[in-house]
């Protein structure tokens, strides 16, 4: 825990208290922070080993940063929203305007593009757009029944991502 002041110390040592600490290779849980020591990050660190030859002696940079992981339930309820924020959100935005002419608005494009344009698409790409074989058919129709449902801002029903 940190020393830095006695302030950041009883903050970081209150934060503790509420993680899970049971040693090494504790499964993450549900609703509650594990602390993962040693971290993610490994433990060589990427600069290499360095030998002194007089001493025999090697050298090798360590990563000692303990993290913190927890697992969120799977409520069903966002499954459409995470599909689309994992798969297309990072091209096209969280609010789907895209980024003209590069990356197109997808508000809308169920009114532009057929339901087999939409999926082809997705599956094949399009010029800078990878294809996504990975997503299995349930998820690529929920994608597609998601993203032709989206209407205009001046539509009689306006889209929010659901949450």
């Amino acid at each position: 825990m940190t020393t830095r002041t006695p302030e950041a110390h009883q903050w970081a040592l209150e934060k503790f208290k509420t993680f899970r600490s049971e040693g090494q290779f504790v499964p993450f849980s549900v609703g509650k922070d594990t602390v993962i020591f040693p971290g993610f990050d490994g433990g060589a660190e990427w600069g290499g080993p360095a030998v002194d030859v007089e001493t025999g002696i090697i050298y090798i940079n360590a990563n000692e940063m303990a993290w913190t992981g927890a697992l969120a339930p799977n409520t069903g309820e966002n499954s459409t929203r995470a599909i689309y924020m994992s798969q297309c959100g990072v091209c096209h935005g969280e609010k789907m305007t895209g980024s003209p002419p590069a990356m197109p608005s997808l508000i809308a494009v169920g009114s532009r593009l057929t339901s087999a344009q939409i999926t082809a698409t997705i599956k094949n790409g399009k010029g800078r757009m990878p294809g996504f074989p990975n997503l299995t058919d349930d998820q690529l129709f929920a994608l597609i029944k998601f993203l032709s449902s989206v209407k205009a801002k001046n539509s009689p029903a306006p889209h929010r991502l659901p949450p």
